[in-house]
């Protein structure tokens, strides 16, 4: 058996290929659109948009928010989390 030298000359480690993702970590990177009705409330950090009868906070940093179409793009774990799945 042949060992892998995983270090370049300048000590850094090599590039590795990646195994596949397993699902579970497909799911945290996998996302949906939703439809909302409003921006209700909006900080430079989080939007609160109208979903039905509920408002939404959200973090800017994790949603897509598409106001042409009143639709926002959140992760699963995100969606999971705040009871939108």
């Amino acid at each position: 058996m042949t060992e892998e030298n995983i270090f370049e000359e300048d000590g850094q480690v090599k590039d590795q290929q990646q195994a596949a993702p397993d699902s579970e970590e497909m799911d945290m990177k996998a996302s949906q659109s939703y439809k909302f009705d409003k921006i209700a409330k909006e900080t430079e950090k989080g939007i609160c948009l109208t979903m039905g009868e509920k408002d939404q906070w959200l973090p800017k940093s994790q949603v897509e928010v598409n106001e042409a179409d009143s639709t926002v793009s959140i992760p699963n774990w995100l969606a999971k989390d705040n009871d939108l799945l």
